[in-house]
């Protein structure tokens, strides 16, 4: 299973490169997986303008994706704005 952890954030990378001053990272509950666990995966982006939703079909190959949500956040501190998403 860590070759497809891999593959995830390879396919990440590349979702992100397209972004030039945006940072896409992807966080687990867990580093192991066995066949048939769950696992909640978050998608976080983070950068100015609007990174638009992520195109998960690539890893529904490997995943059963059973539940999906979306949050933002946005804070002002200091006169700097910072905002990210999470999927």
């Amino acid at each position: 299973m860590r070759a497809i952890f891999s593959n995830i954030v390879i396919s990440l990378f590349i979702l992100g490169t397209s972004l030039s001053w945006a940072e896409l990272q992807l966080i687990v509950d867990r580093s192991e997986l066995e066949a048939n666990e769950t696992l909640q995966a978050v998608v976080r982006y983070s950068g100015s303008g609007s990174g638009g939703d992520p195109d998960f079909s690539p890893i529904e190959k490997d995943f059963e994706i059973l539940s999906t949500s979306r949050q933002q956040q946005y804070s002002l501190i200091n006169g700097q704005s910072q905002s990210s998403t999470d999927w």
